[in-house]
């Protein structure tokens, strides 16, 4: 897991197979372009986890709005 370092602005990538792909501070990324790989610091799972349930990000789907249980 990455994310990109303080300091360090979003960008784009304009070529190669990462083209197209924004980066922005403060996300956590699983791959990164090789040719960028300095602008990035590698996190342990664990923290990544951590911060992504901090965001609010539920892993589970959520339970649908008529969820009572019906009586026969």
């Amino acid at each position: 897991m990455f994310q990109l370092k303080q300091g360090k602005e979003a960008f784009t990538v304009v070529e190669g197979p990462f083209k197209g792909r924004s980066f922005k501070p403060g996300q956590i990324y699983a791959e990164i372009p090789p040719q960028e790989a300095g602008k990035f610091a590698e996190i342990k799972k664990t923290n990544a986890t951590a911060k992504v349930a901090a965001s609010g990000v539920a892993d589970s789907p959520a339970k649908p709005a008529d969820s009572k249980k019906v009586k026969k």
